[in-house]
């Protein structure tokens, strides 16, 4: 085994080994082997800081500095229970006390930043059942036959859309990129008529390739209908 000095461990690694004994509960001994390191190096960048720190620094005490933010990212971001977990429960585990506010600021650093999901239109049976009916009774339909049914600013009058289902019609990823684009406007719009003259100037702006973009992908959606049974999918 090549000896490698803890001073010679990359920042990126560090934080990996120290996640890896951290939340993995991997021994020094199983990350010195899968990582090719002495088991000296391993225990003492896993014992200290992911940046060695210097002494008798001056100015004012960062509370949570770059090491330790990238280090919360990756802890928050490791499994789909962590994506879930407050912010304040991720640095609990990982023995970092800090504010709500501090955390939040600390993650947008770091470029992070969590939404809230979106919420799915409950279904019963009955809901179930008529979307996968539609979704059979229309599972052969090809792209081509879907542009042909959606006429200018996807007015369809023809189809008998299945209850709850947004998921099956394309006009709600239209009304999804209208907002963010009336979002990134700058100034933004205020009062009624300035908002009004808004939606108006960046719905002409909609393309008629943006609009077949999510056309064509209605046979993708019909099919995840009829494999999820007619329950909800990702769309």
């Amino acid at each position: 085994m090549v000896s490698i000095r803890t001073e010679d461990v990359s920042y990126k690694q560090r934080c990996y080994l120290q996640e890896l004994q951290n939340n993995a509960g991997w021994t020094f001994q199983r990350i010195a082997r899968d990582q090719g390191l002495a088991l000296l190096t391993v225990y003492g960048i896993c014992s200290g800081p992911a940046t060695p720190q210097r002494v008798g620094k001056c100015g004012r005490k960062v509370k949570i500095d770059t090491p330790t933010r990238r280090r919360l990212v990756f802890a928050a971001t490791s499994t789909s229970e962590n994506r879930r977990k407050p912010y304040s429960e991720v640095a609990n585990e990982m023995g970092i006390e800090a504010s709500d506010k501090t955390l939040r600021t600390a993650f947008a650093k770091e470029g992070y930043h969590r939404r809230i999901a979106r919420k799915k239109p409950f279904l019963d049976q009955i809901k179930r059942d008529k979307r996968l009916r539609f979704a059979l009774q229309h599972r052969h339909w090809t792209r081509e036959d879907w542009r042909k049914q959606h006429r200018e600013y996807f007015q369809i009058p023809t189809i008998d859309w299945p209850p709850s289902s947004p998921d099956l019609n394309p006009i709600e990823n239209i009304w999804s990129l209208l907002k963010d684009r009336l979002n990134t406007r700058r100034p933004r719009p205020r009062g009624r008529e300035e908002i009004r003259t808004a939606i108006l100037e960046e719905w002409d702006l909609i393309t008629a390739e943006e609009i077949t973009k999510y056309v064509d992908n209605m046979p993708e959606r019909i099919q995840a209908v009829i494999d999820a049974n007619g329950g909800h999918t990702r769309w």
